[in-house]
């Protein structure tokens, strides 16, 4: 009986991991905060065949934004608003909390300077709140924040009954910053309750989703549902700054002079030039319209503050080598040449073509930390001969005296033990000879021991 008990309990379960995840849409349910994001949303409602709005997107966070559910919400996006052209990007950094994206940030993300940002990530809350202050101050970008999903170990229940504080701190984070904040948390404590669910239901570990449950469509699908619309609004310059857009022809802040220049004469802090594609046309042999551009009427480049340095190559992992990369003066075009150790084996198979530039550097530094290791191991070695050595020299000594012929040794024996020999100490001998005794087995040279 108790068998078909569990036979029926396992059928349960499976039937309750196979219940379809709901059809999401953007933008159906209400969510005040998104006031935050009100510009980006007009461009997508207002976007047609003929003027198409372009959208930079970026995602940025570690693995679990790095995971399919960014995909799932792009393609909701996609198919909501089809004529809009979408540039956006995902280059969260699995392993790295708030203290090591404040460094990447320089490199991934204020460059890139995105319209509308989603933006999670796990460690301190201070270092959290400082790249979205920093994002506010290098960007004009729209951000949404969230509330994380639950992982292995925590109960819904409880997660509904009493708010965690990460939760708290996220969503204080966004009221400060004027973000829009999506209480991804309960929804998804919610739909763990409601299919009776536990936290590892939807997981592949304890943290991540898993891609083969329906997880990316419930985290896409709580988070697009709430990329409202709310009419009558236009977005908050004094929070996230303005977009103009501004014909290349002669007005109030443009100058159109002789030869095609252009002069434009404007406050902020990043001008994107678009071409209109008017008599281009590749097919036809037109080449490439090229500009140069002067800022104040010196070239852009000779700008320290126009420079900044991509994300570091990687090596063996996803992570960068070097988190952030400065300049303190404007940047020297340099040629770098890598140089093999002559007669190395990893030199032999990168001459050859047998294995790609990475993977021969990676070889070469495994090389020599082996390298160190022999060096660490021939010190070793000696210390151990030296310690024979005294050893020896302590064995000698103590023979001598022992036989009664040795004067006072001045450098071979420690005071304490010389005195054995010394005729004032006979009572005491037995004793020095375990001291000098123990001290041969502290340095590993004691063959037998001594002995009386």
């Amino acid at each position: 009986m108790s068998k078909h008990k569990m036979i029926l309990a396992t059928f349960a379960a499976i039937a309750a991991v196979a219940v379809a995840a709901p059809e999401f849409k953007v933008g159906s349910v209400e969510n005040p905060t998104a006031i935050h994001i009100q510009r980006t949303m007009k461009a997508l409602e207002e976007s047609t065949a003929e003027k198409p709005a372009t959208v930079r997107v970026l995602f940025y966070g570690q693995s679990i934004v790095r995971q399919g559910w960014t995909d799932v919400l792009m393609k909701m996006l996609r198919e909501k608003y089809p004529t809009v052209n979408f540039v956006w990007a995902n280059k969260a950094i699995g392993g790295f909390t708030s203290p090591a994206l404040t460094r990447t940030a320089w490199s991934d993300l204020f460059p890139y300077y995105p319209d509308l940002l989603f933006f999670h990530v796990y460690g301190p809350i201070d270092k959290y709140e400082e790249i979205v202050k920093n994002t506010r101050a290098m960007t004009s970008a729209e951000i949404v924040l969230w509330s994380s999903h639950l992982s292995k170990g925590q109960d819904p229940k409880k997660m509904l009954a009493e708010r965690d504080q990460r939760s708290k701190d996220i969503k204080a984070v966004a009221e400060r910053n004027k973000c829009m904040f999506v209480d991804l948390n309960r929804k998804w404590s919610e739909m763990l309750v409601a299919n009776d669910w536990a936290a590892t239901n939807l997981l592949a570990d304890g943290i991540h989703m898993n891609g083969k449950t329906d997880a990316f469509k419930y985290y896409a699908g709580f988070i697009g549902e709430e990329l409202c619309r709310i009419p009558g609004t236009s977005g908050e310059p004094d929070v996230s700054g303005t977009i103009t857009e501004v014909p290349a022809k002669k007005g109030r802040d443009v100058k159109v002079g002789k030869g095609g220049s252009v002069k434009l004469r404007f406050t902020g802090n990043r001008v994107v030039a678009v071409s209109s594609g008017v008599n281009f046309n590749p097919a036809k042999g037109a080449q490439q319209p090229e500009a140069e551009l002067f800022l104040d009427g010196k070239p852009v480049a000779s700008y320290k503050e126009m420079w900044y340095c991509t994300r570091p190559s990687t090596l063996v992992s996803w992570m960068p080598m070097l988190y952030r990369v400065t300049f303190d003066a404007l940047p020297v075009k340099e040629d770098w040449t890598l140089t093999y150790l002559d007669g190395t084996l990893q030199a032999r198979r990168h001459r050859e073509g047998r294995v790609p530039l990475h993977v021969a550097v990676r070889l070469l530094r495994e090389e020599a930390r082996r390298q160190e290791a022999r060096v660490d191991e021939e010190g070793r070695q000696a210390r151990r001969q030296d310690h024979v050595e005294d050893a020896a020299a302590l064995r000698r000594s103590v023979r001598r005296a022992e036989e009664g012929r040795a004067e006072r040794p001045r450098a071979e024996l420690p005071e304490r033990a010389a005195r054995a020999g010394d005729p004032s100490e006979k009572g005491r001998q037995a004793p020095r000879n375990r001291e000098v005794h123990h001290l041969l087995a502290r340095t590993g040279a004691v063959e037998g021991g001594l002995r009386r």
